[in-house]
């Protein structure tokens, strides 16, 4: 019984029907890798469902970073895991900004207007990682010099001494 069984086997995986199934699964295995989900589920109702797009998504977190104030570039990733969103928000910062202070304030303001002025429920979490600096800061000194925050602090006070005489 043990040989007529090994080769059965030995015949089902040298057949055309067997590579063809496991072509086919390895296909498909690599479409949902690759074709994943594009909408995400904001609410639901007796009535239907109301989903956004991740590219609606992509503009509301990018209209929402340019916004801020210290902020040059940006590159937004959505990830879907478990019915949850989590969102990387990659910027890229101007000379001498404080860095706590911009990243609290893009994740304070995509978590305000994402979960109140839009019911997204299932956000995870919001990550702000600080992908670079303005690159004028890195091909002129005297640039850097001139907006660097202690220059900037020292310049103003010189002009309100000016200002009270």
């Amino acid at each position: 019984m043990r040989t007529n069984l090994s080769e059965w086997l030995s015949k089902l995986a040298a057949s055309d029907y067997f590579i063809g199934a496991a072509a086919l699964l390895l296909f498909l295995f690599l479409c949902k890798i690759f074709f994943r989900k594009n909408w995400i589920s904001i609410s639901g109702s007796k009535f239907g469902k109301v989903r956004m797009s991740r590219r609606a998504l992509y503009s509301v977190i990018c209209g929402i970073t340019s916004d801020v104030e210290g902020i040059v570039g940006r590159h937004v990733k959505v990830v879907i895991k478990r019915r949850k969103v989590y969102i990387d928000v990659y910027i890229k910062l101007g000379v001498c900004r404080n860095i706590s202070a911009i990243s609290e304030d893009v994740q304070m303001r995509l978590n305000n207007i994402l979960v109140n002025d839009f019911g997204l429920n299932n956000i995870g979490k919001i990550d702000v990682i600080i992908a670079g600096f303005s690159r004028k800061s890195y091909q002129n000194d005297g640039f850097l010099a001139e907006n660097c925050c202690e220059h900037r602090e020292t310049k103003g006070d010189e002009h309100a001494a000016d200002e009270t005489n």
